[in-house]
Formats: C-alpha cells, structure tokens, sequence
C-alpha cells in the first residue's frame, strides 16, 4: 500500500491542488491587510536665474549680488502611503470561500489517497491472496449454498419434452437441489 501511495500520481497530483488551495487563501487573506506604497525621486537642477525672469533682483546688503546660475543642487522627494478599508465584505467573503476551497482540496486529497488504499489492497486480494481464500473449505460451502438458493428452469432435450434437468425445492441450507432424471450423463 505504501509503495501504491508513493508512485501513484493521482495523490501526487492532488496535493500540488491542496498546495494551490493554501496559497488563493494566503492571497486572499493579504486583501485585508494594510496597503503600504513609497516613492522616492531624486532630481539634480542647475538654474538660470536670468532666463526665469529673475535677473532684477536686488540685494539687501551692500556690495552683494545675486548669482544668475544657481546649482547644481539635488531634490530629493520621499513619499509613503498607507491605506486599510473599515468594511470589505467582498474581501471577507473571497476569504472566506478561500477557506472552503482549501477544505474541500483537503477533502479530496484524502479521497485519493483511501481510492489507491482501496485499489491496491482490492489487487492484491484478486491477484496475490485470491488463490489462497479460495481454497479455504468454508468458501467453497458458501459458494454452494449460494448456489443452491437459486431456483433454476428445467432443461429439455432436443424434441422439447424430454426434461433433462431441473431443480427441486429440499430442506436445509441447499434449498434449490439439481436433479438429472437420466443420470450423470447429462449432468
């Protein structure tokens, strides 16, 4: 049984299923989860403060001027988000069917492992241990006493009237005993 288990593909096949379940449920489960984003830019300018328009300008202090091209100089800009839904019933349901999904692969996985243990136990009871049960005396007395519960036609010769064989009611276990009225000839 164990060796039917381990080099039939059926369960093999089944618990890649069980495995697939598991991870719908897993993704099902991270919707209702916080969602967290980032950014992050990185810019490097260099100015022309006279082609912005921006040549006029006077200092306040004496003997300073404004430079017309400032930089270069680097922005960086970092930006994080955070959001979770209060109510998602589609994602509590999708959750929830998830759940159900990985029960019934489950399920279905133990069904094909008990169909290789039936199967491979049932061959080795025709094949292997048949011969065996078969020879046993308390078998071969059931066998005919199942036999002998059937009540079986008569069987006529050739010209139709003569009867051959039939089968008559008797005490006992063997209730339905076949008679041959011409002997062993025709049994």
């Amino acid at each position: 049984v164990a060796r039917g288990l381990s080099f039939n593909l059926g369960p093999l096949t089944v618990g890649q299923g069980v495995a697939i379940a598991r991870a719908q449920q897993t993704m099902a489960r991270s919707a209702l989860l916080p969602t967290v984003g980032a950014d992050l830019a990185a810019v490097r300018q260099q100015l022309n403060l006279q082609a912005s328009g921006l040549s006029s300008l006077s200092s306040p202090l004496p003997g300073f001027r404004f430079p017309s091209i400032v930089g270069p100089f680097t922005v960086v800009d970092l930006r994080a988000r955070l959001s979770q839904a209060v109510v998602d019933v589609t994602s509590w349901q999708n959750l929830k069917a998830a759940r159900e999904g990985v029960t019934a692969a489950e399920r279905t996985a133990e069904d094909a492992r008990d169909l290789v243990v039936l199967a491979v136990g049932g061959t080795y009871l025709q094949v292997v241990a048949a011969e065996g049960i078969a020879d046993k005396q308390a078998n071969a007395f059931r066998q005919l006493v199942s036999d002998y519960k059937v009540q079986r036609g008569r069987i006529l010769a050739r010209d139709l009237t003569t009867v051959l064989a039939f089968s008559r009611r008797g005490p006992g276990e063997l209730v339905y005993a076949r008679r041959y009225p011409r002997g062993p000839l025709y049994s």
